[in-house]
């Protein structure tokens, strides 16, 4: 007496093979779920001619896993109804999800005959193997029958008790190595520092263009200091031609473009020549240049 959990999810249509080789005392739990619920023809007529009775269980969705625990759940719940029945039944996930292992050594640490296998034939088969080779006697029949039995199904599905072996010793290395991870963060944020150098690059870089830049603003300004002193500007000239004497046109042109009033100016010459009629001359010369002046 068998029961069968299907992962329709994972294992689809392949994981049904050798369904139509169960017999009338062995069950089918078919769980699937809207991302699987599709069969072939094939399978389809092979489920109406199988003597084993077929259970479907469609799964709720939407969370990761989710078939995973139902079908988990249900395992435990047939184990509790069949645990006072004499003999006890096998049962066998039909899953090539890794996931179930745990699952699987925890039932076996109870007594309870569970397994995972990756079709229905696969468990067919180790029966037909194991019934000859109680039936044989141990001699030539009997390691020819172990060769047909191998040339017949690929490695991985002849030897099912030690593919469950390793998976499960593949868990415990790889809860070492996850451990081993956990406590070398340390060293690994101490050798990820590096990283920081292409950052300290990129700020030497705009240090060497920002001063670039200043350099050649400040060779710009020279070239505009040079060319306003071998060419004088509009107001330059404006001012020489109207003052007979030319000392003193770079100071009057200060004050014109320092005092935003006719009346600063008229103080600053005030204050720079200190004589009122000189003052008074020069301010009506340049009057003219500044009527754009605030002030009468």
């Amino acid at each position: 007496m068998s029961y069968y959990l299907i992962d329709f999810e994972n294992v689809k249509s392949r994981g049904m093979e050798g369904v139509e080789l169960l017999t009338e005392e062995d069950t089918v739990c078919i769980f699937y779920s809207d991302n699987a619920d599709c069969m072939t023809f094939d399978l389809h007529q092979k489920l109406n001619e199988t003597k084993a009775k077929i259970i479907y269980h469609k799964v709720a969705v939407g969370t990761k896993n989710a078939l995973d625990f139902q079908l988990a759940t249900y395992l435990g719940y047939l184990i509790c109804e069949q645990q006072r029945d004499d003999p006890h039944p096998n049962y066998f996930i039909v899953t090539k999800d890794n996931g179930f292992t745990s699952l699987m050594v925890y039932w076996k640490a109870q007594g309870v005959p569970v397994r995972i296998i990756r079709n229905l034939l696969w468990s067919k088969n180790q029966t037909i193997e194991q019934n000859l080779s109680n039936e044989e006697s141990a001699g030539e029949m009997a390691e020819s029958t172990e060769l047909e039995a191998v040339q017949t199904l690929p490695e991985e599905e002849t030897e099912p008790e030690r593919w469950e072996q390793l998976t499960a010793a593949a868990m415990i290395e790889k809860k070492n190595e996850e451990e081993t991870e956990s406590g070398n963060t340390e060293k690994q944020d101490e050798a990820a520092e590096p990283v920081k150098k292409p950052t300290q690059k990129s700020s030497n870089t705009r240090k060497k263009s920002s001063s670039k830049t200043t350099e050649k603003k400040a060779t710009e300004k020279k070239t505009t200091d040079k060319k306003a002193t071998e060419e004088p500007d509009e107001l330059t000239q404006a001012v020489s031609k109207v003052l007979a004497d030319q000392t003193i046109v770079p100071q009057v042109v200060k004050f014109i473009r320092q005092y935003k009033t006719k009346q600063g100016i008229n103080n600053a010459l005030n204050k720079e020549f200190k004589d009122s009629r000189r003052t008074s001359e020069i301010y009506s010369a340049i009057k003219p240049l500044i009527a754009d002046k605030k002030g009468k």
